[in-house]
């Protein structure tokens, strides 16, 4: 564990420093350090119909498109998942012979440039990478 992520307010853990700079800090009930508990997944999402007419998500190819919604199932709590291209292919689209693993970079570049995702490098116990989806519409 952090040291950093051993500090408490009124006996919960704080969340580690990382998770504060990206601004996923809760202010009245903090969640747990990711490198304590690991990422807490919901066991599933509705979508809005809205998804149909956004313009962003318009304006990328269909594999993008296709991709960015099949990962919101997979999302963590705070909107986050693996952004490891063998975790994602393997994960999100495992039977899906038309988007292979070589094209996961290329297809994620594409969601960052119309600002649907973003694709960082988490530094922890090592360095890996993560996609944080933006806060949805209400």
């Amino acid at each position: 564990m952090h040291e950093e992520c051993r500090s408490s307010v009124d006996g919960k853990s704080q969340l580690c420093k990382f998770a504060e700079m990206l601004g996923n800090v809760r202010r009245h009930y903090p969640a747990p350090c990711l490198c304590v508990d690991g990422p807490i997944m919901a066991e599933r999402r509705m979508i809005s119909r809205k998804i149909a007419t956004n313009g962003k998500l318009a304006g990328v190819s269909l594999r993008a498109a296709y991709l960015h919604q099949q990962c919101i199932p997979f999302l963590d709590r705070d909107r986050r998942i693996s952004g490891e291209e063998a975790t994602i292919n393997g994960r999100v689209v495992p039977l899906r012979a038309e988007i292979p693993l070589e094209d996961i970079p290329a297809i994620l570049d594409e969601l960052v440039a119309q600002r649907l995702v973003v694709w960082y490098e988490a530094v922890w116990d090592g360095t890996t990478k993560r996609v944080l989806y933006p806060r949805f519409p209400r």
